[in-house]
């Protein structure tokens, strides 16, 4: 959670006003890639990232 937070404001009526704001985030990631190994001793790697 990356936002948690309350306030208590008072009113003119003297009852209590309550704020809360909560956040959260949520990253998912698609992840693809190739990797060649038939050359020894070198190594090639392709790949791509990309949000979802």
């Amino acid at each position: 959670m990356f936002l948690d937070s309350s306030f208590i404001i008072p009113t003119a009526s003297g009852f209590p006003l309550n704020l809360t704001v909560n956040g959260t985030a949520m990253i998912n990631l698609n992840i693809h890639g190739k990797m060649d190994i038939k050359r020894p001793p070198s190594l090639d790697i392709s790949g791509r990232i990309a949000p979802r």
